[in-house]
């Protein structure tokens, strides 16, 4: 070069990763750009010369070059002014720094002049660097000049240069896909896709691109949000499904697909739902049962209510029909006498889905009133299949587990038979360490539509169980359909009943949410015990961790270790184990077994404020399985808040992922009480709602009760709920299901 050239000089490294910041060297020169990769550098004498550079991020190795600055001209320029132009990088995204250079231009020119096609002005110099806000393509030009008369009439020449610059978001591109239940083929390159009315359909997202949106539209009036959706036409007719999906950044894609809905409704397929205890009575114990029956779909639905008493199968048992309306629960208070005109009785209820789309959520609340105070249990509903229930034959085996009869309790467990064919079954009885105790049964018979309940005189006087701490029924069916045991502890100071199902014993992994070590409202103490039965004939491992609400890691795990056939109670869980004693939380049992069959759990929350009068609540274990997933929901039926009733539930995320959803308050008429909206929940943390913050008016939830429906627009759900009666401090734990 010449004294006085401006020369560019362009840094780049091998083999390492450098920081932003190159510091050039140049001895008597003046270099401009700073610390950029890029720079310009002028000397103003002739002579040889050395340029360096060092990256900090590279070791501090330099790069030099020997330049040699002549009062000749070893490179002359073209005479001819022509703008030429590059920029790096080659595919820039939006808000990255693009490096424009016109050095590459001819006939020595003494202006540039840049203008970058978005509308920010314009920029001066042989090099700069420039930032589009935004993708898009964008002409720019580049326009050189210099002095001369060599261009008239203008006292100056220039020449101009347009390219285009395309700017991107970066990101993949949104493919959306989708699969479906209903059947599609490919009409002229179009898919086209058929079903009835009443169909239940699936859609399953096969999206590519890494979607953070997704949102359907199915052209009759019905949207819905969520990778994985189901929905139902209502009517035939010709609907365009169409399926958005996007990006924070606001990018969205969709695809439509024809669905022609033709023919008759498809008879509603549903499963009965079946309460395999309910009871009514007058006279020295008085109880009674309040049935809520809620509708999660998204049109009316018809359900019918059958009552099967104990004792002999009636030809014409007393059944009901009633339609919920979308989002409605229906509220029978004394449903035995109100319903069905039965008293002093005991039984099962049936419910049957008849018209609708979706299965129907229920919860029974058993009460008994004793010296002017309520106390009692929730009782829940078990999903029942008679057409699975024939079809399945062979020895199946269930167990109840943590029944006592000591000083403290004693306990009762019955079975209901929903099926229209007897079945058989055998009893064998176990005590906490494993061991065969009292006299098993011989094989009994169980009438259809039929009920049988063991009371603890006749525990006692048939079978031989006495003074027995948390000891194990093993039901072995032997012939027959599916049956449905259940059991309860009943406290003999406060004759306070805990209503107890069967347990699972295939699932390595469970969740008791909403277990507590605190005091709580109205001076009570609330505890919770753990009960662990292995019922298999191998050694079985468990790791218990408790997780507080809020943004809290899990404990360190207690190590369990159940001997075949063993139950262990951990009595105090939190507080005896961690020394937790002002918290409420999740514990987590993750367990080992090497024939797969693992160890069954259950949950006892009670108020321990005064000992010689306990009141409380069995909670049953949740599986991954019973989660609620984005387009899901998790719905809490029989809620309860008013001057006799408070109620607390809980949300627990199950997954690795931040989940998001929204919280729906319902009355029983379907009406929005209220709302909270985007609730944010890291992976594996549980939050707490407590009486005072519910998104209730200030009255509490008017006419008996109160749903909530927590919808999961992100990641998965479990939810659960304690409901108190405010003069007893009696807890009742309702489960959420998943819809």
């Amino acid at each position: 070069g010449k004294p006085n050239d401006v020369l560019t000089f362009k840094a780049s490294e091998s083999n390492c990763t450098p920081s932003a910041t190159w510091n050039w060297t140049a001895t008597g020169a003046t270099i401009t750009g700073g610390t950029a990769s890029q720079v310009t550098i002028s000397w103003t004498t002739a002579g040889n010369k050395t340029v360096s550079v060092t990256n900090s991020g590279c070791a501090n190795a330099t790069g030099s070059k020997s330049v040699v600055i002549s009062n000749g001209d070893p490179n002359p320029q073209p005479t001819t002014l022509k703008a030429d132009w590059s920029y790096t990088p080659a595919a820039p995204v939006a808000n990255q720094a693009v490096s424009f250079n016109g050095a590459a231009s001819t006939g020595a020119p003494t202006g540039y002049t840049w203008d970058f096609g978005d509308g920010t002005g314009f920029g001066t110099g042989a090099t700069l660097t420039h930032t589009y806000t935004a993708p898009g393509s964008y002409r720019v030009q580049l326009t050189v000049t210099k002095a001369g008369s060599s261009c008239p009439p203008a006292p100056f020449c220039e020449s101009s240069l347009v390219k285009t610059v395309v700017v991107t978001t970066g990101e993949a591109p949104l493919l959306p896909g989708f699969t479906t239940s209903a059947s599609c083929i490919n009409e002229g390159g179009l898919n086209v896709c058929t079903g009835k009315p009443g169909q239940s359909m699936s859609f399953d997202d096969v999206s590519q691109g890494n979607p953070t949106t997704w949102s359907w539209n199915f052209g009759d009036g019905g949207t819905a949000t969520g990778k994985n959706v189901t929905h139902t036409f209502t009517k035939a007719g010709s609907y365009n499904v169409v399926y958005t999906i996007g990006r924070s950044s606001g990018t969205t894609a969709s695809i439509t697909r024809t669905f022609n809905i033709v023919g008759d409704p498809e008879p509603p397929k549903s499963n009965t739902i079946v309460l395999p205890w309910i009871a009514q009575s007058r006279g020295t114990l008085e109880q009674s049962s309040d049935l809520y029956v809620h509708n999660p779909g998204t049109i009316p639905m018809e359900i019918v209510l059958e009552f099967r008493k104990r004792g002999l199968p009636e030809t014409n048992p007393p059944k009901a029909t009633r339609t919920i309306a979308p989002g409605a629960t229906l509220y029978v208070a004394d449903v035995l006498k109100e319903l069905f005109n039965w008293e002093n009785i005991v039984g099962f209820v049936t419910v049957t889905r008849t018209k609708g789309d979706a299965d129907p959520v229920m919860t029974s609340f058993n009460t008994t009133y004793k010296d002017g105070s309520q106390f009692g249990q929730t009782v829940p509903g078990f999903v029942f299949n008679q057409e699975a229930a024939a079809a399945t034959t062979g020895t199946r085996m269930q167990y109840l587990v943590g029944l006592n009869d000591n000083g403290e309790r004693e306990a009762y467990f019955g079975l209901t038979n929903p099926n229209n064919a007897p079945a058989s079954y055998k009893l064998k009885f176990y005590d906490a360490l494993g061991h065969p105790i009292g006299t098993p049964s011989a094989e009994l018979k169980l009438s259809s539509y039929g009920l049988k309940q063991f009371q603890p005189a006749e525990i006692r006087t048939q079978f031989g169980i006495n003074t027995q701490d948390d000891y194990r029924v093993e039901i072995e069916t032997v012939n027959g359909g599916q049956i449905f045991p259940y059991g309860a502890n009943v406290r003999t100071a406060s004759d306070d009943p805990s209503f107890l199902g069967v347990g699972n014993s295939s699932t390595s992994k469970l969740y008791l949410v909403g277990a507590l070590s605190t005091p709580g409202l109205n001076n009570s103490l609330w505890q919770t015990d753990i009960v662990l039965a292995n019922t298999g004939t191998q050694v079985a491992l468990t790791d218990v961790t408790f997780t507080k609400a809020g943004l809290n890691d899990p404990t360190t795990p207690v190590k369990v270790s159940l001997q075949p056939g063993e139950t262990q109670r951990l009595e105090n869980l939190i507080a005896s184990k961690w020394n937790i004693k002002d918290s409420v939380g999740v514990v987590t049992l993750a367990s080992d077994s090497l024939n797969s069959v693992f160890p069954i759990v259950q949950g006892e929350s009670y108020n321990n404020a005064n000992p010689s009068m306990r009141f409380g609540q069995f909670m049953a274990a949740f599986t991954d399985a019973d989660a609620a997933e984005a387009g899901e929901a998790h719905y809490l039926v029989g809620l309860r808040q008013d001057a006799d009733n408070r109620t607390t539930y809980w949300i627990f995320n199950p997954g690795n992922q931040q989940a998001k959803y929204d919280i729906i308050y319902r009355a029983l008429d379907g009406t929005e009480l209220g709302r909270v909206s985007g609730v944010l929940l890291g992976g594996g943390k549980l939050r707490q709602f407590s009486p005072s913050q519910h998104a209730l008016p200030a009255t509490g939830a008017p006419g008996g009760g109160f749903t909530v429906q927590v919808k999961v627009i992100a990641g998965k759900v479990l939810a659960a709920a304690q409901v108190v009666n405010n003069k007893t401090n009696d807890p009742a734990y309702v489960q959420g299901q998943a819809q």
